[in-house]
């Protein structure tokens, strides 16, 4: 299947994925999401998103990790504005699965938690900075029981 947002209208290439419900969310190159269910012992593509999963900022370069966190699929930016040797904002989407689209969060709430000796970015100020300085908070990744 060609990548709906490709300029050079290659296939999708998906570079990270998550499971969730039974289904795999997946992430192209071009940020194009795809879900893939498992028909008849093989992965199909059922479902490909309207809109690009991309910061809503301009960055030199960023990486983007998907995971679930209390039932929901959040697809969290690490972005590089002015060198490749540190990120200087983090942007945090939750997928509105009905419409597979991506809704910008502006604070975790109870997902998240101080921890000195690690970098923390507080969504409010967006200052990134060590533990040690942080008024705000850092991720924690979910655990199996909540």
């Amino acid at each position: 299947m060609v990548d709906p947002f490709d300029s050079k209208k290659q296939f999708l290439e998906f570079t990270n994925n998550i499971g969730f419900e039974g289904k795999f969310y997946a992430l192209s190159l071009q940020g194009t999401l795809g879900i893939m269910e498992e028909i008849n012992s093989c992965l199909v593509i059922t479902r490909i998103g309207k809109s690009r999963a991309v910061p809503s900022v301009t960055a030199r370069y960023f990486k983007e990790y998907s995971l679930e966190s209390n039932g929901q699929i959040l697809l969290v930016f690490l972005i590089y504005c002015k060198t490749l040797g540190a990120v200087d904002k983090v942007e945090v989407f939750r997928l509105y699965i009905p419409k597979l689209s991506w809704i910008k969060l502006e604070n975790l709430q109870e997902r998240v938690s101080g921890d000195n000796g690690w970098c923390t970015y507080d969504m409010e100020s967006g200052c990134v900075s060590t533990g040690l300085e942080a008024k705000s908070l850092s991720w924690n990744e979910p655990t199996e029981q909540e």
